[in-house]
């Protein structure tokens, strides 16, 4: 099927699957003790002259009758007392250096045990497992079963964010807490184009709620947790740790049969089934993204997906007022020239201008597509002026740029002949 836009119309089937930066200064060898050795130099070095003077003075009102061998000596002393001083005080220095070589930002390997271990008791009770019972009649054994975060009270409910494929197609929802106590769940709203869901279910002593980071100041290297309930309730409130291995990569996936891309941070922390809707945290214990989906078919260990948070906190914020997220429409479906080249096997005689532009493969009926006088065939360049070349910029300057009602000026190519249209942004909801 090729590639489509977000406000593409499909017939799908429901399908299941089984901060900032936390930084702690690294003491420099300019740091507060270095400084207190200089001092103490200093001052050893202001008492040797002092003695001097004084053997010199004793040496003059004697007549000059003193050993000037003793002199020498007795000054050697003091010499060898600075020299044993400030030896020992650089040995101190470097092995404070050692200590830290294995740490993060200058936290000490023991520093980051403890923090690890801090982060863990605080958000494990915010952690849940969410069980999928498809039918009503389900067994035990075949109940699909996923992992969720706790992210507000509020009115006596607690509403939990987790996946969308976790809860779909779910005659009933049950939250097992950290407690192991069971609780029956809500579906508030759902939206499988970004895989994102929110439940809800009786806030009666809960008492942790989890906190939002930034995910957009995530960098590479950055250590990250992850934490959930992998292969079941059995590994329930599980731990991985690792790094971050991209803060953002585009990633091309397949939603109910359609191809597309999303937005995904990219860890070394292990995510297995069953950790999808679970957490991705920072060393401040902060999510910074949901974890979603474990790429199973790459051949390769230690790659796992999550939604950075600042992506997902407006739909979650539109699940839980709304129950649905709305978007603006243009009521095409699309994809490169050069992936349609490539996957139907056709040359197309376009001009230069518009060889990395959008082919529109569909336009539907009664849409603001078609009522602008756009038609199958023709080749999107621009919107707003603005030069589109691919799925993900065009999606991006439509949902982030733009809102339902807008004004939206089209540059497009039809038989090598540039055109421009204006259309109003319809409202499409993915459900």
């Amino acid at each position: 099927m090729s590639w489509m836009d977000r406000d593409d119309f499909y017939r799908r089937k429901p399908r299941m699957d089984g901060d900032e930066h936390f930084k702690v200064g690294r003491r420099s060898r300019g740091s507060a003790s270095s400084g207190n050795w200089r001092t103490i130099a200093l001052l050893l070095s202001v008492c040797l002259c002092v003695v001097s003077v004084v053997v010199i003075v004793a040496n003059v009102t004697s007549g000059g009758t003193s050993d000037p061998g003793a002199d020498k000596e007795l000054v050697s002393v003091f010499a060898d007392d600075i020299r044993e001083e400030e030896e020992e005080q650089e040995q101190q220095t470097r092995t404070a250096e050692d200590e830290k070589l294995a740490s993060s930002d200058g936290m000490s390997v023991l520093d980051l045990n403890n923090q690890l271990i801090e982060i863990t008791d605080r958000i494990q009770p915010a952690i849940v497992s969410i069980l999928n019972y498809q039918t009503e009649e389900m067994e035990p054994e075949e109940v699909l079963q996923g992992s969720g975060i706790i992210i507000k009270k509020e009115d006596g409910d607690a509403f939990i964010v987790t996946n969308h494929h976790v809860v779909e197609a779910g005659a009933v929802l049950e939250v097992v807490l950290s407690d192991g106590e069971v609780r029956d769940a809500e579906l508030v709203g759902s939206d499988w184009l970004t895989d994102l869901a929110v439940i809800r279910i009786d806030g009666s002593g809960i008492g942790q709620v989890a906190e939002f980071g930034n995910s957009n100041k995530l960098r590479k290297g950055e250590m990250a947790v992850a934490i959930g309930n992998p292969l079941g309730l059995n590994f329930s409130q599980s731990i991985s740790f690792g790094v971050i291995s991209d803060a953002r990569l585009t990633m091309p996936i397949e939603l109910d049969g359609t191809r597309w891309e999303m937005d995904v941070i990219q860890t070394d922390a292990a995510i297995n089934h069953g950790n999808s809707g679970g957490a991705l945290l920072n060393l401040r214990g902060e999510v910074v993204g949901i974890n979603s989906m474990k790429i199973a078919d790459l051949g390769v260990e230690g790659i796992g997906f999550a939604i950075p948070i600042n992506d997902a906190k407006p739909i979650i914020e539109s699940l839980m007022d709304l129950g649905i997220v709305e978007r603006p429409f243009i009521g095409i479906a699309f994809t490169e020239v050069s992936a349609y080249v490539e996957q139907e096997e056709v040359e197309l005689d376009v001009p230069a201008e518009a060889e990395n532009g959008l082919i529109v493969l569909q336009v539907e009926a009664d849409g603001p597509a078609e009522a602008a006088g756009i038609e199958k065939g023709d080749i999107i360049v621009a919107l707003d002026e603005n030069e589109i070349n691919t799925q993900s910029q065009l999606r991006r300057y439509l949902y982030e740029e733009k809102a339902i009602g807008d004004e939206l000026t089209v540059t497009f190519y039809r038989d090598g002949e540039s055109s421009t249209v204006e259309l109003e942004l319809g409202m499409i909801v993915f459900d």
